[in-house]
């Protein structure tokens, strides 16, 4: 709640400082009262691309579970339960994205595409979270316009965030915020058990291998089957070194990624990212 805030505020004041300048700048002998008062209404009707975002009002908050189960009808970890309830070998066996690709058309709230089916399926052979972050991707993300904060991330995509204080098994103590489909920001309560680091490490690393193997697997000789064989194609390993230095001790920590070049798009309603970097041929 504290890194929300202060993400917020960050935002917000520095959308402010920006109209300020503008407005000062477009009339110099506006009195300093009246120049301020015009600011913080542009707060309220922010223009980027043709869209108008309110940065005035607090950000909505939404957990990516209720996020996705309104968008499609569909909670992977919800469909994990059901199944194992049946059969104790669901994850592991491929039912979990066959039971989670029945539901999304029994919900029938969205369209499921060779191309998506494939995406679910590697996710799904993965964890129930992966498949949460992959439908959160393929479905909820673009519509995200105005700011929100997406909360209680999966943790198995979360190999350096705490554990979820209520929901340890299933999610993670970190938010991403999304605007005009975007994300914007990221941040969670890092993890300082060394012990614990080790082992979401090493599910990182076999998580990696799996969509690997889904990817090649699905890949066809067409433009999207390539680029899925191409997404994992690369190695990961163990970092010992960040292990063994939380072996000597980490007091509590957040940190907050936020995307200033994002960010300076919006403000300015730049439609590229090479408008607001120093360097765009070198991207």
């Amino acid at each position: 709640n504290d890194m929300m805030r202060l993400t917020e505020d960050l935002i917000r004041l520095s959308a402010l400082e920006v109209f300020r300048s503008v407005k000062r700048e477009a009339s110099e002998d506006e009195a300093e009262a009246d120049a301020e008062a015009d600011a913080e209404t542009l707060l309220e009707r922010v223009q980027y691309q043709g869209q108008t975002l309110n940065l005035k009002d607090p950000f909505r908050r939404v957990t990516m579970t209720d996020a996705v189960r309104d968008k499609t009808g569909v909670d992977p970890f919800q469909v994990l339960e059901e199944e194992l309830a049946g059969d104790a070998d669901a994850s592991a066996n491929g039912s979990l994205a066959e039971a989670v690709l029945a539901a999304l058309g029994a919900a029938a709230k969205v369209r499921v595409g060779e191309a998506e089916r494939e995406d679910i399926r590697a996710a799904c052979a993965s964890s129930a979270g992966h498949a949460l972050s992959t439908l959160f991707e393929l479905y909820v993300e673009e519509d995200l316009v105005q700011p929100t904060f997406v909360t209680d991330l999966p943790l198995a995509v979360s190999p350096l965030a705490k554990p979820h204080r209520t929901f340890p098994e299933k999610y993670a103590e970190r938010f991403e915020l999304f605007i005009c489909g975007r994300e914007l920001a990221n941040a969670f309560s890092e993890l300082t058990d060394p012990v614990d680091q080790r082992e979401r490490f090493v599910k990182q690393v076999e998580a990696h291998r799996i969509l690997g193997a889904a990817g090649n697997a699905s890949g066809g000789e067409d433009e999207e089957g390539e680029k899925r064989k191409e997404e994992y194609d690369y190695d990961i390993e163990i970092d010992e070194e960040f292990v063994e230095a939380l072996e000597y001790g980490m007091p509590p920590t957040a940190g907050m990624g936020l995307g200033i070049d994002r960010l300076l798009m919006m403000l300015v309603d730049a439609p590229s990212i090479r408008d607001v970097i120093s360097f765009p041929l070198l991207k």
